[in-house]
């Protein structure tokens, strides 16, 4: 069979519409996948299947009121400016996927796939640090990661928000492009 599509593929494209070149491409993605180990497949393929986990975001979806330029409904405006950031830059994300920390399930504002190792790094934004119990809240989260093995610079990365020092989107951006690109 995928002998086949690659001989319509290669030898008589013109023949089909895009809808059915688009699902032949789809299930030769999927066979390659299947049928190769992990550390040999395309980057590109393991991205776009890695972003096609089907997140529910149900927890004080209220709250979810600011559009990024990706199209998803995030929280507070520098969770905005963080996606979008990460969305320009072409660094894969999910959005509030939940993970096991110790003993808790946490949300974690953004889950990336490092697209160079594979490896599933964290993001907090924590906007509200001029609020002392959220700032509470906040280091305690932190701590409960590292509890878990999950270190902030590693494989977990905090971005602040408050008065004394605002979050700057060029450094950010700046930072995560010579971490993850």
């Amino acid at each position: 069979m995928a002998r086949e599509l690659f001989r319509i593929l290669r030898e008589e494209p013109e023949n089909y519409d895009r809808s059915e070149l688009d699902s032949m491409y789809e299930y030769l993605y999927e066979v390659f996948g299947d049928c190769t180990p992990q550390n040999y497949l395309p980057r590109s393929y393991t991205i776009r299947k890695w972003l096609s986990q089907n997140i529910p975001n149900d927890f004080r979806s209220e709250e979810l009121t600011y559009v990024t330029d990706r199209g998803d409904l995030v929280r507070s405006k520098l969770e905005k400016m963080t996606a979008d950031a990460l969305y320009q830059l072409g660094i894969p994300y999910l959005y509030e996927k939940k993970v096991r920390v110790g003993y808790h399930d946490y949300l974690p504002d953004f889950t990336i796939l490092d697209p160079n190792t594979g490896e599933t790094v964290y993001l907090e934004a924590f906007g509200l640090m001029d609020q002392p119990d959220y700032a509470k809240r906040a280091i305690k989260k932190i701590h409960d990661y590292e509890t878990a093995g999950i270190m902030n610079g590693e494989n977990l990365i905090s971005v602040f928000d408050c008065a004394a020092s605002p979050f700057n989107q060029t450094i950010f951006r700046e930072q995560m492009r010579r971490k993850f690109l």
